[in-house]
């Protein structure tokens, strides 16, 4: 739900940049279901409600419709989504090195199908002179502009056969001979720039099956390129227009911050990688978002907590960086609010069993007016809402778990499922014990169970540990059905 709602804050001709993981794919899927299910896309924004609550947000930065201009990726990571959004002709719009020319192409001047006029609007904006000079014909040439066998030189400009026109294109008699010059599309563009790939083992075979000609599209570049603009700030503005960098994030304090990369007793959880950079990048360009996808809770075996929190000890955002945050419940815009602005949206935006004491925590510091209640449409916000609003579509066949396939193995994903189901029992300790009798006295191993065992290491345990997990899990194997 998350990145089907993120998806509808993603431009049609705009920039897009997006991490590894479940919900990088999630952006991607419900990205595709917008392009290629159109009408169900809507279906399904329209009875999460989305649409009525975030219609105006919806309009103003991104979009339901299909991606007629299509988007250019400007990813840190080249994950395997990119390569999802290229095949379903999505990652098409293409992106120039010369900054001149991309302006014109973003305002409509000039497009990538190189004709005569094009001359024209490059003499008028300054780009080429007339008539042309050598430095120009390189120019030409070097976009695809001019065929490659073409010289421009003090006579004029040669065609391959020998014959020399006036290097004034506006020459009577030249323009009816430019067509003879032209090549047919500019040359150079890219649809990403990435600064490394990662991805399943079917990505990999992906890229090297490509052609030179296809490979081209995609730019492996510098990290301090891709993560941000300085020093090309001409260029890349004009590149990144309409630049959507969308990442995840752990935690979100009730005025603005978010916590991403560690926790509040100094805990590294992962390193912050580029997400600051295409956060503050966001703020820089004139038509960029940051949009930070948050899981509305977490659980620790069976404590559930709220991700939107009062107060937290760990930073990784600044709340002066703030802009808009996904949950599975909806979209809160937050940029450029106020402390009461932003508390409230964050609440509208929280699961609904912790709304009344983040309400609360915020009336006692100043921060919300005491008389304010949470609008009713927002005191549904519950998994089981989202659970059964979505059953009928997985009934058929949409939003499975793994949208574009994985490299697990049949046992290793019913390994995922059981190992979840044991962390959750044995974090307590009447869990522990009463997994413990069910798996007392199970001395035979069911043949269904080897296959798991034997992935697991615990064929042969060596030691009391080992043997009580291996007990533990054949249990749980059992009881689920799958031994």
């Amino acid at each position: 739900m998350i990145g089907l709602l993120a998806s509808s804050l993603i431009r049609d001709g705009g920039t897009l940049q997006i991490g590894i993981g479940s919900l990088g794919d999630a952006i991607v899927y419900g990205t595709i279901l917008r392009h290629k299910e159109n009408g169900f896309y809507r279906q399904v924004l329209g009875e999460t409600g989305v649409l009525e609550s975030c219609s105006e947000v919806i309009h103003r930065v991104g979009g339901t419709d299909v991606f007629e201009q299509g988007l250019y990726g400007c990813s840190e990571m080249f994950v395997s989504g990119f390569k999802e959004l290229y095949e379903n002709e999505i990652l098409t719009r293409k992106v120039y090195p010369d900054a001149t020319i991309q302006r014109l192409l973003n305002q409509g001047k000039i497009s990538s199908r190189v004709t005569p006029a094009m001359l024209e609007v490059l003499f008028e904006e300054g780009v080429i002179s007339r008539p042309l000079t050598p430095s120009d014909g390189d120019f030409l040439k070097k976009l695809g502009i001019f065929r490659q066998d073409v010289v421009v030189n003090d006579r004029g400009i040669m065609l391959p056969d020998g014959t020399t026109l006036s290097a004034d294109f506006a020459e009577n008699g030249v323009s009816s001979k430019l067509a003879d010059c032209l090549g047919k599309e500019l040359c150079g563009g890219v649809v990403l720039h990435g600064g490394f790939f990662l991805g399943p083992r079917s990505f990999y075979d992906w890229l090297n099956g490509m052609d030179e000609a296809e490979r081209s599209k995609f730019a492996m570049t510098s990290v301090r390129y891709v993560n941000q603009m300085f020093g090309n700030q001409e260029l890349t503005s004009q590149q990144r227009i309409h630049g959507r960098f969308i990442n995840t994030t752990m935690i979100m304090k009730l005025y603005g911050a978010a916590c991403s990369d560690g926790l509040e007793n100094g805990q590294v959880v992962s390193g912050v990688g580029g997400q600051y950079n295409f956060v503050s990048m966001a703020h820089e360009l004139p038509d960029g978002r940051s949009i930070l996808m948050l899981r509305s809770t977490r659980t620790k075996g069976k404590d559930v907590r709220s991700n939107i929190v009062d107060h937290y000890g760990h930073t990784t955002i600044s709340r002066h960086l703030r802009d808009i945050v996904v949950s599975e419940y909806g979209i809160a815009v937050i940029r450029g609010k106020t402390d009461q602005q932003v508390a409230t949206a964050l609440i509208n935006i929280a699961d609904s069993r912790f709304q009344d004491e983040l309400l609360t925590q915020a009336k006692k510091a100043g921060k919300i007016a005491a008389h304010y209640v949470i609008p009713d449409r927002f005191r549904a916000n519950l998994p089981e809402r989202i659970e059964d609003g979505l059953k009928s579509h997985k009934k058929k066949g949409y939003f499975p778990v793994f949208p574009f396939g994985t490299d697990f193995t049949k046992e290793e994903l019913v390994l995922a499922k059981i190992l979840k189901s044991m962390k959750k029992k044995l974090a307590r300790p009447s869990g522990m014990m009463k997994a413990m009798v069910q798996s007392a006295g199970k001395s035979r191993i069911p043949d269904g169970a080897l296959s798991y065992l034997e992935r697991m290491e615990l064929t042969n345990p060596t030691s009391f540990k080992e043997r009580m997990i291996q007990k533990i899990l054949v249990a749980e194997l059992v009881s689920g059905g799958y031994a």
